[in-house]
């Protein structure tokens, strides 16, 4: 088969591979719903008898994770009782968030600063650390383990192709944006490229699958990260979050800049 047909082939196959992700994984929720009382799922009663003695749910409602938000409380409850796995109802808050909240580069910080999940879900715009808040949310609404994650996403050099095919075809892969120079003691935006393109700033989202230990989950592509080609290093775990908004490691950032 020559070169030209199999490109050809490799890009039809990519293409209805991504039209069919799409389309079976959407969790619908109407403009009302009847919350249920009812008992935890069975995956979910595993998973919970699972979790290591020191890994708890956190359930506390707080000004940023609105848990007990209706909608929210909807969401949740259509996705528990629909996903068959732990790993399935992450993909599908994952998915609601992607196809509901359309990404936003050029979102202000103050936005993530005062923002709550149900703001978030309003107004259906978000940038990576506004759409992992909400992914979170519904994940802790759940009763998912999940714990948020500032740090560097790079692309390796060696998939910078991959990653083209992947614009090319329609596919899902972390969004950045870009950003000017860079001085001592700012506040750096999450959500800040580098360089060529490959490596900027970015929040994300970890949860804790009992038979793998904790995985990444990309709330700007929708996905749960298993991909090598795009590498995530762990700048901190926010002990507040304004952290999870914005980084003021100027050697950090300079590090991450050096990676693009």
């Amino acid at each position: 088969m020559k070169r030209p047909q199999l490109i050809f082939i490799i890009l039809v196959i990519a293409l209805i591979g991504a039209s069919v992700y799409t389309q079976t994984r959407i969790v619908n929720v109407g403009s009302t719903c009847e919350l249920k009382d009812i008992p935890d799922p069975q995956w979910l009663v595993d998973y919970k008898s699972k979790l290591p003695a020191n890994l708890t749910v956190n359930l506390q409602e707080d000004e940023h994770f609105d848990i007990d938000n209706i909608l929210i409380k909807c969401i949740a409850q259509n996705i528990k009782l629909t996903a068959k796995s732990d790993s399935e109802a992450a993909q599908m808050a994952l998915d609601y968030v992607y196809l509901n909240i359309k990404y936003d580069g050029k979102e202000s910080n103050d936005i993530c600063f005062e923002s709550k999940a149900s703001d978030i879900l309003s107004r259906g715009t978000g940038q990576c650390d506004t759409q992992a808040n909400l992914v979170m949310t519904l994940l802790k609404n759940i009763g998912l383990v999940v714990r948020p994650v500032g740090g560097c996403l790079s692309v390796s050099s060696e998939c910078e192709s991959k990653s083209g095919l992947y614009a090319l075809v329609g596919m899902r892969e972390p969004k950045i944006e870009p950003i000017e120079d860079i001085f001592p003691g700012e506040e750096y935006d999450r959500g800040a490229l580098f360089g060529r393109g490959r490596s900027g700033l970015h929040a994300w989202v970890e949860t804790y699958f009992p038979d793998e230990g904790w995985v990444i989950l990309e709330a700007t592509s929708g996905k749960i990260m298993r991909d090598t080609c795009f590498r995530y290093t762990v700048e901190l775990f926010p002990e507040n979050y304004r952290e999870f908004c914005v980084s003021t490691d100027y050697s950090f950032v300079q590090w991450c800049r050096s990676q693009g």
